[in-house]
């Protein structure tokens, strides 16, 4: 005689009337109609109540209102992951955060569909049920039995055990693929922002682990998301990852903003919380908008959250043992790193300013030794601490301006021209902005009113941000007169770069400046612009172009004549080592480059970074010390 285990029409029915619904793409018809007869097969067995999302009464409703209504409502939520539908994965991602079971299948006979998911990779652990017909989804979920182990859903194994009380009260930023104009805004509002910043950059480290999402949405304050055209190189992957990202907020019932270029084609699960914008001005300003208010409860510390929500934290807070090992990005922990940073040879050589240049692969803390020295520099009050980090910059423009250029020493003098305007305005504008932050009470100095006056006069020449400047010096050149002889090339260049402010701003610093104990430049995230169909020669060209600048501008800032006091000036440029190695296959003298380069050969200092990020974790066991 067979058992109930034998016999799944007996032994299933113990689980009667679990309810489940199924989500989908509407087209194409073919894989609608699969699903829905699947999900009339199972039906009749009644070991659980599948309701297709086409059969809801959604007219004259909120959408998404009564879509996450029913999804609140079942115990299961099912999901046609095949092609990775933008509105599937924005509700797969919110019943993963209401912590549903989830029960996905894809149609492994489309080969593109198998593709796209295997790039996808933030499923990969999970199985999915493979079909081609309905049969096979009926037959795979009676043999799956979702229904028998409701309490194994991926929030619940996969993102609950790695929450953590640490950090909180961010800004989560899931970057778009591209540097586009509206991406660099967008960037640097949210990085303008009082609030920490954690970004999600593609360009750095591709799709990262579904806990690491999970920890990171459920610490945040507020979630902001940047979607592409589909027109763009490589959209689709990222932009069906950042809806899937989006729905685990919206699950947690966090603030999410999501934007997008006009192009995109908006799903009608989270249209109400898209803005499509037409120009980068556009997003920049709706984004200022509604990131207003989420500042403002930040600042007055004012943090409400969902009794969902409240009660996982709860759960987290109870728990006795956890380790948080720490970010893979170093730009993702700003705030924390102070607390378990391990000095390094490259660290103190960069604090001494005995060395310029610093040079590791990725992942071997130039990012973190960046971090860790502007820390440490700003605690003196009489330092001016000059940061160039900019978020991405146009580098066609770059290309082609230097392509206008046939002889290599006219190209020479250019680059390390637009490299003497760009460092020395932006150690004028950290200048003005340490003049500027100091309290009401604290006397300027003339000399200090004039560099102010200065730079205000010629605002739109010398204020605003590096990408900004760089993008009005390289349409100023195209401009500029290519005269036949040296010097009216040189004249042309000069008068592009405004030469005359130039040196007036620079001799009105040299007497701020000299009453200094120093001024350090740190700059970082240059090779952000390094792409594989970049002109790779002329970008060598310009990044070595900057070493002789550098060189040059300080050099001149350490002189001292009748009129002027010497300053003390330092530079610190942190370089991936690919990047250095075809910069020193064009240099002339590369062995007269001095080099510093990250690398992890000693076990001692990494059993030190270990020990420094558990105890920043549990400050407890410090008292068993």
């Amino acid at each position: 005689m067979n058992t109930n285990e034998e016999r799944p029409d007996l032994g299933l029915a113990r689980q009667s009337g679990v309810r489940a619904f199924f989500a989908y793409p509407s087209e194409p018809l073919s894989l609608s109609e699969t699903i829905r007869e699947a999900a009339s097969k199972i039906n009749k067995t009644h070991v659980a109540i599948i309701h297709p999302w086409e059969r809801m009464a959604i007219t004259g409703k909120n959408i998404i209102q009564e879509i996450c209504g029913e999804i609140n409502r079942s115990e299961i939520f099912c999901a046609d992951i095949t092609g990775l539908n933008p509105n599937v994965m924005f509700e797969l991602g919110y019943a993963i955060a209401r912590n549903k079971r989830i029960w996905p299948v894809l149609d492994t006979s489309i080969t593109e569909s198998r593709k796209l998911f295997d790039q996808f990779k933030l499923l990969s652990p999970t199985s999915c049920a493979q079909y081609t017909n309905s049969d096979h989804i009926s037959q795979a979920f009676l043999r799956d039995r979702p229904f028998w182990d409701l309490e194994k859903t991926v929030f619940a194994q996969s993102i609950e055990p790695t929450l953590s009380k640490l950090g909180g009260e961010v800004l989560f930023y899931l970057k778009s693929q591209l540097d586009t104009n509206a991406s660099i805004r967008i960037s640097k509002v949210l990085k303008d922002s009082q609030m920490p910043l954690t970004v999600d950059d593609p360009q750095e480290g591709g799709i990262q682990p579904l806990p690491w999402y999970g920890q990171k949405i459920y610490s945040s304050e507020a979630v902001v998301v940047h979607l592409l055209g589909p027109g763009r190189e490589g959209s689709h992957v990222t932009n069906v990852k950042n809806a899937f990202v989006a729905g685990l907020a919206h699950g947690f019932a966090k603030p999410l903003l999501m934007l997008a270029e006009w192009e995109y084609i908006t799903p009608l699960d989270y249209r109400e919380m898209l803005f499509r914008y037409k120009t980068a001005n556009e997003a920049e300003r709706h984004l200022e908008q509604w990131v207003a208010p989420i500042e403002k409860l930040y600042e007055e510390k004012v943090v409400k959250r969902e009794l969902y929500t409240g009660a996982i934290r709860i759960k987290v807070e109870l728990r006795d043992f956890y380790v948080q090992i720490g970010e893979y990005l170093a730009e993702n922990e700003t705030n924390n790193l102070d607390n378990y940073y391990v000095e390094t040879t490259a660290f103190r050589e960069a604090l001494a300013g005995t060395r310029r240049v610093f040079v590791g692969r990725k992942g071997t803390g130039k990012t973190a030794n960046f971090v860790a020295l502007s820390s440490s520099l700003r605690r003196d009050k009489n330092v001016i601490v000059c940061i160039l980090q900019p978020d991405g910059y146009e580098i066609e423009s770059l290309v082609k301006l230097f392509n206008s250029y046939r002889e290599r020493d006219t190209k020479g003098h250019v680059i390390e021209s637009l490299w003497k305007f760009l460092l020395l305005t932006e150690i004028a504008n950290a200048t003005a902005n340490e003049i500027e932050r100091r309290p009401i009470w604290v006397k300027r100095t003339e000399d200090e009113e004039r560099v102010l006056k200065l730079l205000e006069q010629d605002r739109s020449v010398l204020k605003g941000d590096f990408s900004v400047r760089l993008e009005q010096c390289v349409t100023a050149l195209f401009a500029a007169k290519k005269g036949e002889s040296i010097a009216e090339h040189r004249s042309g260049v000069a008068e592009a770069l405004h030469e005359t402010v130039v040196k007036t701003l620079r001799s009105a610093l040299d007497d701020v400046l000299c009453k200094k104990d120093r001024v350090a430049i740190l700059i970082d995230n240059l090779d952000k612009a390094w792409v594989r169909q970049g002109d790779i020669a002329q970008l060598s060209e310009f990044f070595l172009g900057l070493f002789g600048a550098g060189n040059q501008l300080l050099n001149d800032f350490s002189r001292s004549d009748s009129r002027r006091k010497p300053v003390n000036c330092t530079a610190a440029i942190f370089l991936r080592s690919d990047i250095f190695n075809k910069i020193i296959e064009i240099a002339q003298e590369p062995d007269k480059i001095a080099v510093t380069r990250l690398v992890w050969e000693d076990p001692e200092l990494l059993y030190q970074v270990v020990e420094s990020r558990y105890l920043a974790a549990h400050p407890e066991a410090l008292k068993w010390n």
